[in-house]
């Protein structure tokens, strides 16, 4: 999957497409790996975000890394156990 299409995919559980230009554009962020490195959230609240959608963009943020951690480990059990 590409990088913007992750953050597209990303933005769009959040529900919060239509922030992807003002990302890219204004922030300069264009993968969700970007968009995890931000520290200083009042950037989102720059470019229009509301507190509600910072949250629920956390939030999704959040969540979609123990999904990636959930599949990762559930990968490497079934590897354990297919090599026994």
């Amino acid at each position: 999957m590409s990088r913007s299409t992750e953050l597209s995919r990303l933005l769009g559980e959040a529900r919060l497409e239509g922030y992807r230009e003002n990302l890219e554009n204004n922030l300069k962020v264009s993968s969700v790996a970007q968009l995890r490195q931000l520290r200083n959230y009042s950037d989102l609240a720059r470019i229009g975000m509301k507190k509600d959608e910072i949250e629920r963009l956390r939030s999704v943020l959040k969540g979609n890394t123990m999904s990636k951690l959930r599949r990762v480990i559930t990968t490497i059990i079934v590897t354990i156990i297919t090599i026994k």
